[in-house]
């Protein structure tokens, strides 16, 4: 049962590095490409030499961007269950605690997220 939810968070990072790689190889600045033509270097050593390491800062902060948003997929809004399950609830009334919010925002009570 685990191998499902594991592509699905594996995929939801994946979009998220993407986007970070892509900001960061487009963030090299085009005359440090140029230069590094001028003085001999193939495609795959300006990939390794100027591209990749100028746009590591880029690709670590995606990569910290996407394990945030699959800890609190796993942990964070589904609050893990007793069996040890990734995204099984721990059985609390999530849409009770919706009504309740809903209910005191009415009333105009202050909502603090708390069960009331």
């Amino acid at each position: 049962g685990e191998l499902g939810k594991i592509i699905l968070l594996f995929l939801a990072a994946l979009w998220i590095m993407a986007i970070a790689a892509r900001s960061g190889v487009s963030g090299v600045k085009i005359s440090k490409v140029h230069a590094a033509y001028s003085l001999g270097a193939s495609k795959w050593q300006i990939m390794r030499h100027v591209i990749i390491p100028n746009s590591l800062p880029d690709i670590f902060t995606g990569a910290r961007v996407a394990t945030v948003c699959i800890k609190e997929e796993c942990f964070g809004s589904a609050r893990q269950g007793r069996s040890g399950q990734i995204g099984v609830h721990s059985g609390e009334d999530h849409q009770g605690d919706a009504r309740n919010l809903i209910r005191a925002a009415r009333e105009g009570r202050p909502t603090t997220g708390s069960k009331t």
